[in-house]
């Protein structure tokens, strides 16, 4: 444990909404591992009233830690900036969300050492090149089709976007036995060849749900695929990348928090604008630069068996058939993965890397793409 150097401060989101089980999974797997370094333990607590901080304390129990109160209304990225706020002596952060699970021994040391490379501005357990324009385009495309009665029923199709349909359009899985057969029969339902004559139709529907008064409007924004960015489940930074956006917290909607994670002119962005290095590193201490995160197996890449930390969408992936991981893949890493060997469906809409700068010299970016910051997007 080293005794010298910066100090670091472990940020741990205690979020009362969630319930105590996934709180009990992270103090179980902190205490299993050990981190490799010496740090303060910092916990937010998350929506607790004042009558209740006493009793989730207890969960800490054998651990000192400083706390850090905040209001349930805050997002996760307006905690973490609170904490980095009301903790100016610590010179580094590593911030875990209430769902991270610790996977290995010197986890945080692998982590420090990573961040204390040559021009590295970020590090983190887990990236992806995902932008939600065209991830959140698809998903409401494949929706569109089987709600609309558009797409006939295929296996292939239904175990590929298995969570989305039986949440979304469980008749469309044949749920509903006197739909599936209005499904087979329809002259509305063409062999999948046919779908692109429904382009249009989608586009316009698209349109509605991107525009002034859409669900979708802070996407107009949003940079697409690809679109390479440090995960906010579990990263570390030193303090000053976070000083500029101080000024913002207590005020992001979850949209605005996204934005931060992965927007035009969030955190890795400035990161890499800055002419710094947002990496990746996995369970073997091995550090990969943006072009080379497809070989750190890590966030939705073959069995994940590089994790440092585990979060909520880990373990969803882990849970998804390997056709559902094909596409999950897809979207975050496009064509190249290695899992995508496999056939994947995404209905016309491009998830192209071969050929990107990124893979070339790391990322260049077309600043004329977007605009605003990530405060304005949805106003």
């Amino acid at each position: 444990m080293n005794k010298t150097g910066p100090r670091i401060g472990l940020v741990y989101l205690n979020r009362k909404a969630e319930g105590d089980a996934p709180v009990r999974r992270f103090i179980e797997s902190y205490k299993k591992h050990d981190s490799g370094i010496r740090h303060e333990f910092i916990t937010i607590y998350k929506g607790f009233d004042s009558g209740e901080k006493d009793a989730a304390a207890l969960l800490f129990h054998g651990i000192e830690h400083r706390r850090v109160d905040v209001d349930d209304g805050m997002t996760d990225i307006d905690s973490y900036l609170i904490a980095a706020d009301c903790f100016a002596d610590v010179d580094v952060f590593c911030f875990l969300n209430t769902f991270s699970e610790i996977a290995c021994d010197n986890w945080l040391a692998i982590l420090f050492n990573a961040l204390a490379g040559e021009n590295v501005g970020i590090a983190g357990a887990t990236a992806s090149y995902e932008s939600l324009l065209d991830s959140c385009r698809l998903v409401s495309k494949v929706i569109w089709l089987c709600d609309n009665g558009f797409l006939k029923y295929d296996t292939e199709i239904h175990l590929q976007y298995k969570t989305v349909i039986d949440k979304q359009v469980p008749r469309w899985a044949g749920k509903n036995t006197a739909f599936r057969l209005f499904s087979k029969f329809s002259r509305k339902a063409p062999k999948h060849a046919s779908l692109d004559r429904y382009d249009d139709m989608f586009e316009n529907f698209w349109e509605s749900l991107t525009g002034p008064d859409g669900v979708y409007h802070f996407l107009k924004t949003y940079p697409p695929f690809p679109n390479p960015h440090i995960r906010s489940n579990g990263f570390i930074v030193k303090r000053t990348r976070l000083t500029p956006f101080l000024g913002e917290r207590g005020r992001m909607s979850k949209k605005d928090s996204y934005l931060f994670e992965s927007g035009s002119e969030g955190l890795t962005r400035r990161v890499l604008d800055n002419h710094l290095r947002a990496v990746v590193v996995n369970n073997r201490g091995e550090v990969f630069d943006v072009g080379d995160w497809l070989r750190s197996g890590t966030f939705r890449l073959d069995s994940q068996q590089g994790l440092l930390i585990h979060d909520n969408q880990t373990r969803n992936f882990q849970s998804f058939n390997p056709a559902e991981q094909r596409v999950y893949t897809r979207m975050t890493w496009g064509d190249s993965s290695e899992r995508n060997r496999g056939h994947v469906c995404t209905f016309g809409i491009p998830f192209e890397l071969a050929g990107s700068q990124i893979l070339k010299r790391g990322v260049k970016y077309e600043s004329n793409h977007f605009s605003g910051r990530f405060g304005d997007a949805h106003q």
